[in-house]
């Protein structure tokens, strides 16, 4: 079921054709299924929780069952809707005329392009009879082929990379594509498991953190790196609270202690061997490196970095305004589009560390620190009194030399190995969790305690 024959060949079938499917076979051939294709499982775990959800609901009039939608193309119109929805109620707010808020009888396609026309025209315009256009968090986004194999964004998870897709959407109103699914589209993030170069230029990873699906051609990266201190410790919260925008409480806090310092133990050394990587990967294509704490403090330099790079643009008179322009709306914004990172400052999580932990993790990722910009870091314990200067021209490239691959365009492979996370770096989170929803029970306190300190013994071992 995962393949179908086209002139004599098999085709991998696309991921929305087989959640239609899915949705209308047996738990039994949904399971066989999800064991062939790997991109599925997601989808089906989240239609099973809707059927549970529904099948609890006492009241019959609030009972009905909802299929999730995997294909991007109709996630996009969905969210095109939705944006259509905020501008009018912005214009309502406003007191404007409704009947200017956008055409009707059109697809939202169709707007889109008309509407993207309309703004690229009114670029290279220097008539004061324009026609008015949103801000940029109001405008339509639209899929657009590459002509060569995509550029990846490359990033250790919770190092900003959902942030940075967001901004880069709203400068270029081009969707972004991921090799996951990680359930980003609630937040605007309409592109994932969206890779080809049919539709998406800039594709998300965390590979060869974790193996994403499918396999793909890569001919450039941006790697966005975070210092460990702020990245590890978020990353716990995400796989602790199973979401991007939540953090644990303190009692939960101490409660998963022992956890948490086991955890980071394992993922300084994943942290470490994630960037050496993708570091090494420059001697193969070109390779821009830029920092999330430079991304916080001067967005508008580095977006500009980003979008010359990714889209191998020469003049950027056009982009730099929509740059200066997403930049200026973001700024009075809580949220980015309906993401809403944790609240935060660099350096912030190092009360989390206590020295003997913090230590540890600097004789692992130390010498790495120091090559990314983060050295002072190690000196200074008081984060309030770090300069970190920022990446030279906001951003670090590495270029092949001309002679390099016979002027041809090199490809990476994506997604074509296993993870750097082997068995023993590896930090069971499904029990963790368990573990602190018990925490009113004495009994399990006692255990989770055990528990934690034996994951500080055996990491000790290993």
């Amino acid at each position: 079921m995962k393949f179908i024959k086209r002139n004599g060949k098999h085709v991998a079938l696309p991921v929305g054709l087989l959640a239609r499917v899915a949705v209308f076979l047996s738990k039994d051939d949904q399971d066989n299924l999800a064991a062939i294709d790997t991109r599925i499982r997601s989808f089906l775990k989240r239609q099973r929780e809707n059927e549970e959800k529904s099948a609890k609901c006492t009241d019959p009039s609030q009972k009905r069952l909802t299929f999730i939608v995997a294909d991007a193309e109709t996630l996009l119109a969905r969210l095109n809707t939705k944006i259509l929805c905020r501008r009018l109620a912005a214009s309502n707010r406003n007191g404007s005329n409704n009947e200017a808020v956008y055409a009707v009888n059109k697809t939202t396609f169709e707007l889109a392009i008309e509407e993207w026309r309309a703004l690229v025209a009114a670029s290279g315009s220097k008539s004061n009879n324009q026609t008015a256009l949103p801000d940029p968090s109001l405008q339509l986004l639209l899929f657009s082929p590459c002509p060569r194999p995509v550029t990846v964004l490359a990033s250790y998870p919770r190092s900003g990379n959902s942030l940075l897709r967001n901004l880069f959407e709203r400068v270029t109103l081009r969707v972004t594509g991921s090799d996951m699914r990680g359930g980003l589209s609630q937040h605007d993030l309409v592109g994932e498991a969206a890779v080809s170069a049919q539709c998406v230029q800039f594709v998300k990873t965390h590979y060869p953190e974790r193996v994403g699906n499918p396999v793909f051609p890569a001919s450039r990266a941006v790697l966005l790196v975070r210092n460990p201190y702020d990245a590890l410790e978020s990353y716990f919260n995400l796989m602790m609270t199973n979401t991007h925008t939540t953090s644990l409480t303190e009692d939960q806090r101490r409660e998963s202690k022992m956890i948490f310092e086991g955890m980071v133990v394992k993922e300084a050394y994943v942290w470490r061997m994630f960037h050496q990587y993708w570091l090494h990967l420059r001697q193969q294509m070109p390779v821009l490196l830029i920092r999330y704490e430079d991304l916080l403090r001067f967005p508008q330099q580095v977006l500009e970095r980003v979008v010359q790079f990714v889209l191998e643009v020469n003049n950027m008179s056009f982009f730099r305004t929509r740059i200066k322009q997403t930049v200026q709306v973001q700024e009075g914004q809580s949220v980015v589009g309906a993401y809403k990172p944790r609240s935060g400052g660099i350096g912030k999580s190092l009360q989390r560390y206590p020295p003997h932990l913090l230590k540890k993790v600097n004789s692992i990722v130390g010498d790495l620190m120091h090559q990314l910009g983060y050295g002072e870091m190690l000196q200074q314990p008081d984060p309030s009194l770090w300069k970190l200067e920022c990446i030279p021209n906001y951003g670090f490239e590495f270029n092949l030399p001309a002679t390099a691959n016979n002027g041809t365009t090199k490809k990476v492979m994506i997604n074509d190995g296993t993870t750097i996370r082997g068995p023993k770096l590896r930090t069971n989170f499904a029990g963790a969790r368990k573990q602190i929803m018990n925490r009113s029970d004495p009994c399990e306190k006692e255990n989770n305690s055990a528990a934690g300190q034996q994951q500080l013994r055996d990491q000790k071992s290993s």
